[in-house]
């Protein structure tokens, strides 16, 4: 799941960059769309569990199987914040937040358990 955000948050910060002019623009628009596609992908492992046949048990199971992607999703965005929040708050300057986005992703490996 950390991957995911660390995609998400890499693609985020390279639209942070885009002047406010091209706000809006069809390129801002294909930009905000993989951040999409990264969304569903970290959510994807879920939605692949229901059918049109399913009883309402099975539904109720791909809903509970989605609050865990969704809160691990979360959670992983929360400790990136935490970890971004930590360095500026102790006025460290010599990390950028690129190199905090490798250092997560380097430390949380593809099989988490999220």
């Amino acid at each position: 799941m950390m991957q995911h955000v660390v995609a998400i948050l890499t693609q985020a910060q390279q639209m942070s960059e885009t002047p406010l002019d091209e706000i809006g623009t069809e390129q801002w628009a294909a930009q905000a769309d993989i951040i999409g596609d990264f969304v569903v992908e970290a959510m994807s492992p879920a939605a692949m569990a229901l059918t049109g046949e399913d009883s309402a048990r099975d539904v109720t199971a791909v809903a509970r199987s989605f609050q865990h992607r969704l809160g691990a999703l979360v959670a992983c965005f929360s400790a990136a914040y935490v970890r971004l929040a930590h360095l500026h708050d102790n006025g460290e300057n010599t990390v950028s937040s690129g190199d905090v986005l490798r250092e997560l992703a380097l430390n949380f490996q593809p099989n988490d358990r999220a």
